[in-house]
């Protein structure tokens, strides 16, 4: 959690519009940025939370409560990417990419950062699981989908959700412990206000309480318009665990 959201948002922003300018400036054909899934389904009422969320959806970054500092960052920096898009009027397409939480393989010790859902696991960080669960993704059905993104015509000036399922941490525990069922991989689930409560000795919580909520998606664009066929999501929690014990990130 930055000090300022500013640290999170001014680079987006900048970063994405000094890409586009390139770009135009180059006479490049398309873009592909990666985006997020927290640029769609956040800032929601709870009569919003029932409904299923797609492309044509935004996360409402005016609503403190239901986003975050990073959620507001990705929002605001993919809207800025189609505002240049719609007003510089030129040749240049945009397609973005939506993805929840990036598992699969790492392969090596910088990693990003949804891979701490699994080392938290393995690593006896966690003495419980706390109520929290989000959409997983393969790495590498996210390299395919950006594949298909940048070749395929029908994909310009398209946004597309990544995500192969919804998932919660004591789902995934499950997992990992018919995986390796020697490690000391906790099974209890802990109330939501006792993970509140905890949060307050693990900061890295903090930014993930609000996936105690459900929130539905409809995946069914990337696959019928791309044919995008990702990988399982017990697939990318396997990998991810595999991954992170070869490169003794976890021992």
């Amino acid at each position: 959690m930055p000090k300022s959201e500013n640290e999170l948002i001014i680079p987006a922003k900048n970063g994405i519009l000094n890409i586009l300018k390139a770009a135009k400036t180059n006479h490049i054909k398309r873009v592909v940025m990666v985006s997020a899934l927290g640029a769609i389904t956040y800032g929601k009422t709870k009569k919003e939370l029932n409904t299923t969320f797609n492309e044509n959806d935004w996360t409402d970054v005016s609503d403190y409560k239901d986003t975050t500092p990073y959620y507001r960052s990705k929002t605001i920096a993919e809207k800025v990417a189609w505002d240049f898009i719609k007003e510089e009027k030129s040749e240049l397409e945009l397609t973005t990419i939506c993805p929840g939480a990036i598992l699969g393989p790492v392969i090596d010790t910088d990693f990003g950062n949804s891979a701490n859902i699994i080392i938290s696991l393995l690593n006896g960080s966690l003495p419980a699981l706390p109520k929290i669960e989000f959409d997983i993704v393969d790495v590498r059905s996210v390299a395919d989908l950006l594949i298909k993104a940048m070749e395929m015509p029908q994909a310009a000036n398209n946004r597309y959700i990544a995500s192969s399922g919804h998932f919660n941490y004591k789902e995934i525990a499950q997992i990992l412990k018919q995986e390796y069922p020697d490690r000391k991989i906790p099974s209890i689930e802990l109330p939501d206000f006792v993970t509140k409560i905890f949060s307050v000795f693990q900061p890295l919580l903090k930014p993930v309480l609000l996936e105690n909520v459900k929130r539905k998606i409809d995946t069914s664009k990337a696959t019928k318009e791309l044919n995008w066929q990702p990988l399982s999501s017990k697939e990318a929690i396997i990998s991810c665990a595999k991954s992170i014990l070869e490169n003794k990130i976890v021992i």
